[in-house]
């Protein structure tokens, strides 16, 4: 199965001059609890997640409507493209410790979103091979990662 034949078309997306508040505002009408940052040319050069937002509304003295969503966004952008397999995009976001990939075409523009539990909808009951993959990848992003949180809060802080 083919990554376009799971992912979610149109999703909801931001700019990197939008503040963390409206980034909020948006996961919330939209139900979603990632926006791909998309600038002008419609590349996407990052994402936002609630988790992001939540951090860093824990770790600054800032208003959610004072900082960009720029400021907050890594520009390791964790993609796959439409026409890879599924299982491919289960790995990667394993590897990665992602729930949610943008679906990108090659010059970075978003088509769509894929997340565990897109292709948990489209698995069959008896696709075993599929059922396994989806188990392993929750357990992969879930996988507690302390140490780099650690180190990611320490250099902020510096």
């Amino acid at each position: 199965m083919q990554v376009k034949e799971c992912m979610r078309q149109d999703p909801a997306t931001c700019g990197p001059e939008t503040t963390r508040a409206q980034a909020v505002g948006t996961m919330w009408e939209r139900d979603c609890g990632m926006l791909p940052v998309v600038q002008q040319d419609g590349q996407v050069v990052g994402v936002i997640t609630d988790r992001d937002v939540a951090i860093a509304l824990g770790t600054r003295s800032l208003l959610a409507s004072e900082v960009a969503v720029r400021d907050v966004i890594s520009g390791d952008v964790v993609s796959c493209g439409p026409e890879d397999d599924v299982g491919a995009a289960l790995s990667t976001r394993g590897r990665r410790q992602v729930r949610r990939l943008p679906v990108l075409d090659r010059q970075r523009r978003l088509l769509g979103v894929i997340s565990l539990t897109d292709i948990a909808r489209r698995a069959s009951g008896t696709d075993v091979l599929r059922c396994a993959e989806i188990v392993c990848a929750l357990q992969a992003v879930t996988e507690p990662h302390f140490e780099q949180a650690q180190a990611a809060l320490q250099s902020e802080s510096d």
